[in-house]
């Protein structure tokens, strides 16, 4: 159902508007990016979809991206079950 307030569907489970991310372009994400990296050593993908206000999918799309880019912005590195992103 589409509503005239800009959602696209109604949630009935009351969490309002839900599946949708923010859009950003490279050079916002990795301004913004620069900026978090100024306190922090590295980020993991759900501050990252916490920080930027997206899904986990989009998030972890653009962290796939910064990091296979032939000139990669960031490195993964696996520890346990989790993978940490930092500049590289």
């Amino acid at each position: 159902m589409f509503k005239p307030d800009g959602q696209h569907y109604i949630n009935a489970t009351g969490r309002g508007r839900v599946g949708h991310s923010a859009e950003y372009t490279e050079e916002q994400i990795k301004t913004r990016l620069d900026k978090y990296f100024e306190n922090h050593e590295y980020i993991t993908c759900s501050v990252f979809q916490g920080y930027f206000g997206l899904t986990k999918y989009k998030a972890q799309k653009w962290l796939n991206q910064l990091t296979t880019q032939p000139a990669a912005y960031l490195v993964g590195r696996k520890i346990g079950q989790t993978v940490t992103y930092c500049r590289r």
